[in-house]
C-alpha cells in the first residue's frame, strides 16, 4: 500500500542516521560539544544559523562560545574559509578542545512547518530563529558558563532584536549586527557549526541515493526531486519538505493533480450523529460504508455490544 511504502522509507531514514567523522546528527534538538571547559573564565559568544530559506532540510542554529583570552587566537584557525576540516578540529585539536564550546539547535522540516501553518499563523520564522538563539544561550549560561559578550547574525531588523535580547540577558553585553560571520570570529566559529551541520543532515537523509541539489526552490535539482517525489495524498518521505514553503503548497495543490490527471477526493462518512450528538452506540453499528460495500477488514473487525 501506498502508506505502508511511506512509512517504511521514513522508518528507514530515521534509522539510517549514521555518524560522520564520529559525529552524530540527530533529526531534531539540541546537541553539545563535551569539551571539558574551565567554567570560571569569563566567556564570549557568537551566535549564527544556516539553512533559513530552503524548501528542504532542518534550520540549524549554533553557538559558540570561547574564553576572552582567548578571543584574538580565533583568527588564526581561518574559520572565515574552510568549512568541514575546522568543524572537525573543534572537537579534535587539543588548543580548541580547552578553549572553544559549541552549541546545535537543530530545528526540523516538521517544526518549522507546524509552527508556520498554525490557524492564527503566530509562529512565522522569525519567532522560531528568535526562540533558537535565546534557548541556546539559555541552556549555556545554565551549564555554568559566565558569558560576558554575545555577537548574533541578526534576524530581521537589527535594533528591537538587540533589544529583546538584552532584556532577556541584561548581565551580557549584546551585540546584533548584519553580516556578523564575517566581521566576529566567535560568529564565523558559530557559522561554521550550523553550515556543517545543515550539510551532513541534509545528506544523511539521502539514503536512497537521492539527487536533490542544495534545497533552494531556485536549485533546479530539488524543484526536479520535488515533483518526481510527490505522493499527492502523502506529500513527501522523509519529512525532509518545509510544507509551509509556498513551493510545496504549490506543488500539492496543482501538480499534485495534474499527476494523478484529476483531483484527488477524500470523503469521510459520518452518519451517527443527530442533533450535533454521537450517540455511544453507534462506535457498534453498520454505516453507510459497509451498506456500499467498502472494504474495513484492513481496520479490523466490528465489535458486537454482546462482547463487553
Amino acid at each position: 500500500m501506498i502508506e505502508e511504502d511511506f512509512h517504511e522509507k521514513t522508518v528507514k531514514k530515521k534509522e539510517c542516521l549514521i555518524p560522520k567523522n564520529d559525529f552524530y546528527i540527530p533529526t531534531e534538538g539540541t546537541i553539545h560539544s563535551t569539551n571539558k571547559l574551565c567554567h570560571s573564565n569569563s566567556w564570549i559568544a557568537g551566535i549564527d544559523e544556516a539553512g533559513r530559506g530552503p524548501v528542504l532540510g532542518p534550520m540549524i542554529y549554533s553557538i559558540a562560545y570561547c574564553k576572552s583570552s582567548y578571543k584574538k587566537n580565533l583568527k588564526k584557525h581561518g574559520f572565515f574559509e574552510r568549512r568541514e576540516e575546522l568543524f572537525k578540529e573543534l572537537y579534535t585539536n587539543d588548543q580548541l578542545r580547552n578553549n572553544v564550546g559549541w552549541s546545535i539547535r537543530i530545528v526540523s522540516a516538521r517544526e518549522i512547518s507546524q509552527g508556520m501553518l498554525r490557524p492564527d499563523k503566530s509562529y512565522d520564522l522569525n519567532a522560531q530563529a528568535h526562540d533558537a538563539t535565546i534557548q541556546l544561550l539559555h541552556e549555556v549560561i545554565k551549564r555554568g558558563f559566565n558569558i560576558k559578550e554575545i555577537y548574533v547574525d541578526t534576524v530581521g531588523p537589527s535594533s528591537s532584536y538587540q533589544t529583546k535580547l538584552q532584556q532577556l540577558f541584561p548581565q551580557i553585553n549584546v551585540t546584533v549586527k548584519e553580516k556578523a560571520d564575517s566581521i566576529y570570529p566567535i560568529v564565523s566559529t558559530a557559522s561554521i557549526c550550523a553550515k556543517v551541520t545543515r550539510d551532513r543532515a541534509l545528506a544523511m537523509f539521502a539514503i536512497n541515493g537521492e539527487t536533490w541539489g542544495s534545497g533552494y526552490p531556485s536549485d533546479p535539482k530539488t524543484c526536479e526531486w520535488l515533483k518526481c517525489s510527490i505522493d499527492p495524498i502523502f506529500g513527501w518521505p522523509y519529512e525532509i519538505v518545509r510544507y509551509s514553503w509556498q513551493t510545496a503548497k504549490d506543488l500539492l495543490e496543482k501538480d499534485a493533480k495534474k499527476k494523478n490527471n484529476s483531483k484527488v477526493h477524500v470523503e469521510w462518512y459520518d452518519n451517527c450523529e443527530v442533533d450535533n450528538t454521537k450517540k455511544i452506540q453507534c462506535y457498534f453499528q453498520a454505516s453507510k460504508i459497509t451498506q456500499e460495500g467498502i472494504d474495513l477488514s484492513w481496520y479490523g473487525e466490528n465489535v458486537e455490544l454482546s462482547d463487553f
